[in-house]
């Protein structure tokens, strides 16, 4: 069982993306727009402690497209 905890202000800079199954992230712009109207991310993206990305490509990539340079993440340890 995997472990974890929050970190409520990760610098989106500092999020490492590697290789990624879904390599498009598709039209975003509704994304964008909810993320916007409800001022941040209703579920954080999930990174490794060493700041790689498990899940939320999409979240990440509007954010950025937002220009927000801080986001909750929560990191899980245990997961390879």
């Amino acid at each position: 069982m995997s472990e974890g905890y929050i970190d409520l202000n990760r610098a989106t800079d500092s999020i490492k993306v590697g290789d990624r199954i879904r390599q498009d992230h598709g039209d975003i712009d509704e994304l964008v727009d909810s993320i916007r109207q409800t001022g941040g991310l209703l579920q954080p993206i999930t990174i490794t402690p060493d700041g790689w990305l498990i899940c939320g490509a999409r979240r990440l990539a509007a954010v950025k497209r937002l220009g927000m340079q801080t986001i909750p993440v929560w990191v899980r340890t245990g997961i390879s």
